[in-house]
């Protein structure tokens, strides 16, 4: 269960380093407003989002079940 929780928690270390090389790519390829940046941005957003919920779900499940 150890192993399980602490992956999820490496999970989350590992979607963030990719969101933050995809911000800085689409923040690299201009400044000025466009759709597809932040749909881009929103989508690596929304990664950690699921990242996050995941720890809290397996951590909930690892010490209460």
């Amino acid at each position: 269960a150890k192993a399980v929780m602490i992956g999820s928690l490496m999970l989350v270390l590992v979607v963030e380093i990719i969101n933050s090389a995809l911000e800085s790519v689409v923040n690299r390829h201009g400044t000025e407003w466009n759709i597809h940046a932040k749909l881009a941005k929103d989508a690596g957003s929304a990664a950690v989002f699921v990242a996050c919920c995941n720890v809290a779900i397996v951590w909930l499940l690892c010490l209460f079940f």
